[in-house]
């Protein structure tokens, strides 16, 4: 089942369209994203693709811009590779799930792919891709059940960054304050 969603950035200054096709064999996530880094613009699009359990498989990211791009794959089980040159990549060992800094959709990866319940806090290791740059790194994240199918907190660790997320059906944030606001 395909659904498109729209986010604005708080500020004004980014926007991002998705498309997601929910599957019984897993998602795939295409979004292009328009926004700014420090006063910076920039643009990029991006995919996600996901096994049944909501495990990252595949990621890519590309600046069509400049030409830029970077395509990793997961085995689902934390062990990731470049998908251009097939180099092994032990800095994300651990990470079953993908954070592009850009969007709020990867929020949804761990909140889909595991059950959850009121108060319950999980950490976990993410790929994660900074952007412009497009560079992948290890990045620990913390999510707690403030109410279950609506609201958690996410922070990153060390606790340098925390938000209250809204969260709609689909696990998808609605309103990530400071950052994002869904659009209708």
């Amino acid at each position: 089942m395909r659904h498109i969603f729209r986010w604005s950035s708080i500020d004004g200054v980014g926007t991002e369209y998705l498309d997601v096709d929910f599957a019984a064999d897993g998602t795939v996530a295409s979004g292009v994203v328009v926004g700014e880094d420090d006063g910076v613009p920039y643009g990029l699009v991006y995919t996600v693709r996901t096994d049944a359990e909501w495990r990252t498989r595949a990621v890519e990211v590309a600046h069509p811009a400049d030409g830029r791009r970077l395509r990793l794959l997961s085995d689902g089980e934390g062990r990731w590779s470049d998908a251009l040159t097939g180099e092994y990549l032990p800095l994300l060992d651990g990470c079953i799930d993908v954070d592009i800094a850009a969007t709020p959709f990867t929020n949804t990866l761990p909140i889909r792919r595991r059950t959850w319940t009121h108060g319950l806090s999980r950490t976990f290791s993410m790929a994660y891709v900074s952007v412009p740059e497009l560079v992948a790194s290890k990045k620990e994240q913390r999510y707690t059940c403030i109410e279950e199918k609506k609201r958690f907190l996410f922070e990153t660790l060390p606790p340098v960054f925390q938000a209250e997320l809204t969260i709609d059906a689909h696990g998808l944030v609605v309103d990530y304050p400071g950052l994002f606001r869904r659009l209708p």
